[in-house]
C-alpha cells in the first residue's frame, strides 16, 4: 500500500462536504515521546486503523478502532489530513489520518486480528511493518504533532 495523495482539510467533516468518501480511519498513538504500535495476526507491525462502521462518524470510528485494537486511554485525537492510498493496481481507498495522545495502555479487545500492542521509540524496519507507507504516515502525524505544539 502506499499513499497516491495527501489531501488537505481542516476536519474529515470539511472533507465529506467537499465530496470526499472517507472509508478507513488511521491512527498514531503518542504516549510522551514514544508511540505505539499493533502487530496484525497476518501482516506485522502497523498503527491502529480500520473501517467506518455505518451510522459511525469518521472521529468515532478513529476512537473505537483505536480502543480496540490497543486499549489505549486517550487524552485527545486530533485530525491531519484525508490520505488517497492505493493497494495494488485497481484499489483505492480514502483513510482519516489522526494522532492521539494516549495516557495509559490498558488491555485490548481485539485478540483476533491484533496480537501484540507494543510501545516504541522509532519504527521498525521497514520490512516489519505492515505496509509500505507505515514511515510515511508517522512523519506526517509526527510533523503535525509538533507543529501543533509550538
Amino acid at each position: 500500500m502506499r499513499i497516491r495523495e495527501i489531501l488537505s482539510y481542516q476536519s474529515p467533516e470539511e472533507a465529506q462536504q467537499a465530496g470526499e468518501h472517507i472509508e478507513v480511519v488511521i491512527t498514531v498513538p503518542f504516549l510522551e515521546e514514544k508511540f505505539v504500535l499493533c502487530r496484525n495476526r497476518w501482516r506485522a507491525w502497523e498503527f491502529p486503523g480500520g473501517g467506518v462502521e455505518w451510522r459511525e462518524s469518521i472521529v468515532e470510528a478513529a476512537e473505537r478502532e483505536l480502543v480496540e485494537e490497543t486499549g489505549a486511554e486517550v487524552s485527545s485525537l486530533e485530525f491531519v489530513s484525508v490520505l488517497w492510498l492505493e493497494r495494488g493496481l485497481y484499489r483505492s481507498f480514502k483513510a482519516a489520518l489522526f494522532y492521539a495522545e494516549v495516557t495509559e495502555l490498558k488491555d485490548h479487545f481485539d485478540y483476533y486480528e491484533v496480537q501484540e500492542v507494543r510501545i516504541f521509540d522509532s519504527l521498525p524496519e521497514n520490512r516489519k511493518m505492515s505496509y509500505e507507507c507505515e514511515a510515511e504516515i508517522f512523519r506526517l502525524a509526527h510533523a503535525a504533532r509538533l507543529k501543533a505544539a509550538s
